[in-house]
């Protein structure tokens, strides 16, 4: 953990790699499987774990502007190039599961790209890169669901993760409406349950 952490494994697989074409797929399989390491071993390197996402996102941003349509993307594009809008799916799903809670502290805006990715990837008609997101979605809402205590000001999507109200209300209740959308329209196209899109739908009204 401390050869990942303290030296510059991380910081060249995110500035050197990953906006190389023939690299940035396995770079991403790599940052998904730091991101994967949880428990005491990682308590002690959060602030590298902060840095890290920090990076990634700004390295991201760089090659998808967060308003890009990766629907479109995916449709169009080679074989590597859907694989790296999974790959992303699969670092962001990972990522924010473990770590949303560090980064909501540490790097909102941040936290809200990625969220933002996450929501466009979300759009993508293909079963397992769609099931990739509906994990987060369906972990975050029963999430939220636990930890709200008054539901109505929840349903108005001026809450951010662990129930800290954010000071962009209007950015996280537009992502709330788009996924409310892409969820309801993508349910039967991905064969997921009923109860795991209803699960989402409700969090994001």
């Amino acid at each position: 953990m401390g050869f990942l952490m303290k030296t510059d494994v991380c910081k060249l697989l995110i500035m050197r790699f990953l906006n190389v074409p023939e690299f940035r797929n396995v770079s991403l399989k790599c940052l998904t499987e730091i991101a994967g390491i949880t428990g005491e071993s990682a308590k002690e390197y959060e602030t590298e774990y902060i840095e890290l996402y920090q990076a990634t996102i700004t390295e991201l941003k760089k090659m998808l502007p967060t308003d890009i349509d990766l629907k479109k993307a995916y449709n169009t594009g080679k074989d590597s190039q859907q694989a790296f809008i999974q790959n992303l799916a699969l670092f962001l799903e990972t990522y924010l599961k473990n770590y949303a809670e560090l980064a909501e502290r540490n790097c909102k805006a941040e936290l809200l790209d990625g969220i933002r990715y996450l929501v466009k990837i979300s759009e993508v008609e293909e079963t397992e890169v769609f099931k990739v997101c509906l994990e987060f979605w369906h972990s975050l809402s029963g999430d939220l669901y636990k930890e709200a205590p008054n539901q109505q000001i929840y349903h108005q999507g001026l809450l951010g993760f662990n129930n800290t109200p954010v000071s962009t209300p209007g950015a996280l209740l537009t992502l709330n409406v788009s996924l409310y959308c892409v969820c309801r329209s993508l349910m039967i196209i991905s064969g997921v349950t009923e109860s795991e899109a209803t699960s989402v739908a409700r969090c994001c009204r």
